[in-house]
């Protein structure tokens, strides 16, 4: 591992959730996603664990970089986020929590999944 000086360019495999041998077997009850941009894709490609265990999770999301990367807005995110079970709450600079219909360019989001899949 070494740091990137700006405009440096740092390839990284990219390696799904859902295929991680040892995650089988393994309850996960608390996910952070600090993905910059890749917000969707980590999701999908989480959706077997999401469906299994349910997991909080906290994102923190860039509206800018999610579209630039992955092409999607906020509708996308949302969407896939709800059709998963969860509900999302955006939680702004000054710590309140609002609908996430309220958040601007940056925020952290908490994605609640039903608590059926939690102990």
């Amino acid at each position: 591992h070494r740091m990137a000086r700006a405009g440096d360019e740092v390839s990284v495999p990219a390696v799904r959730l859902d295929e991680l041998d040892w995650l089988a077997g393994r309850r996960v009850d608390v996910m952070i996603l600090d993905v910059e941009g890749s917000e969707l894709e980590a999701l999908r490609g989480a959706s077997n664990l999401l469906a299994r265990d349910s997991p909080l999770i906290v994102c923190g999301c860039n509206l800018r970089k999610l579209r630039q990367l992955s092409g999607a807005g906020s509708e996308e995110l949302l969407a896939f986020a709800r059709a998963a079970g969860y509900g999302v709450r955006a939680v702004t600079r000054r710590g309140a929590v609002t609908a996430p219909d309220a958040w601007s360019e940056t925020a952290y989001l908490l994605l609640e999944g039903s608590s059926a899949n939690r102990p």
